[in-house]
């Protein structure tokens, strides 16, 4: 079996289950596969959800998606999102163990009735009962539980924030998943996506964490593009729509053709054993 932890990149946002690289995988070798990649997920998540599954299957690889934007999340009291609050676990200290903190407050965004008003007319009767139902309660809630949760950590009634310490944060929880999949008799690959050509710097990490097998997934996206450029790199594994008669960029996770290469250089890493 393949276990492959991440983010939106691993669960494949705006691609279908079939097309996505955890997907491609397992199929080309025969693998049963588990994909707990999660859209919004940091490293506080990605450990304390990995550990679980891993103790459960006992995986015979476990894919770890290295990106920087993981180690920014697992260290903040929030989820990126677009529009409500989602507040996270995140972690707070590494020199004992790995330490997480549970989310400082109740989410409400996703308790509110805004699917009542996904039908309704358009007005400004419409628009004033959603304020009233949805937007009002929400900016309030939010407010006073940010607050709150101020107060509660300068009290010292919650863990501080440590975003300064990333590096360490960052090698510790990769250390730490890399000894749950060798404990189980697993093998722990690596699989650096980061949008940017950095394949040495993913290397070093690596070997900082004890992993053998890393999946470049960074250097087999550049490699591929004739004009290593941003833009190219933009136009060849986004997604794009055409919108009123113009080319759109609707998505900037990987597309199917960026997934069919990052699993290439997974399947790489499996059958070279």
């Amino acid at each position: 079996m393949v276990l492959f932890l991440g983010c939106s990149f691993t669960y494949g946002d705006a691609v279908a289950a079939e097309n996505t690289f955890s997907y491609l995988v397992a199929d080309s070798l025969g693998y049963r596969y588990q994909n707990a990649g999660v859209c919004g997920w940091g490293l506080a998540q990605i450990y304390l959800r990995g550990k679980e599954l891993i103790q459960q299957y006992q995986p015979d690889y476990v894919v770890l998606q290295y990106s920087p934007w993981l180690v920014e999340r697992g260290v903040s009291n929030y989820a990126p999102s677009y529009s409500a609050l989602i507040p996270s676990p995140y972690i707070y200290n590494v020199e004992s163990g790995v330490q997480v903190a549970p989310p400082p407050f109740r989410a409400l965004g996703y308790s509110l009735p805004v699917n009542d008003y996904k039908q309704t007319a358009e007005g400004f009767g419409d628009y004033l009962s959603f304020a009233y139902r949805v937007g009002w309660r929400l900016v309030l809630y939010e407010w006073v539980q940010k607050y709150r949760t101020s107060l509660r950590r300068k009290m010292g009634k919650l863990p501080p924030l440590n975003r300064n310490q990333n590096p360490a944060t960052e090698q510790a929880v990769y250390q730490a998943l890399v000894q749950e999949v060798k404990n189980v008799g697993g093998t722990p690959i690596l699989l650096a996506l980061s949008n940017e050509s950095v394949s040495e710097a993913s290397q070093q990490f690596a070997k900082q964490v004890n992993v053998a097998k890393v999946a470049d997934g960074d250097h087999a996206l550049w490699s591929s593009l004739s004009d290593s450029t941003k833009a190219s790199y933009s136009d060849t594994y986004h997604h794009w729509r055409m919108l009123e008669g113009t080319r759109t960029r609707v998505d900037q996770h990987p597309n199917e053709h960026a997934h069919a290469l990052i699993a290439n250089t997974i399947i790489e890493q499996i059958i070279s054993e």
